[in-house]
């Protein structure tokens, strides 16, 4: 569902860094709240509920 509303939707971003270089990267979100912004909170719990 796209609106063209602003939104708010926070997330963690890690980043290691070594010798001045990234050496690896991992981003974690909130799939409810990703769910809850999308309009589809009902295929979450769906596919949560098949699985």
């Amino acid at each position: 569902m796209v609106t063209g509303e602003a939104y708010r939707f926070q997330a963690l971003g890690i980043i290691r860094v070594r010798d001045g270089e990234i050496v690896s990267y991992q981003d974690y979100m909130d799939p409810i709240a990703a769910a809850r912004l999308l309009g589809r909170t009902a295929d979450l719990a769906a596919a949560l509920t098949n699985a």
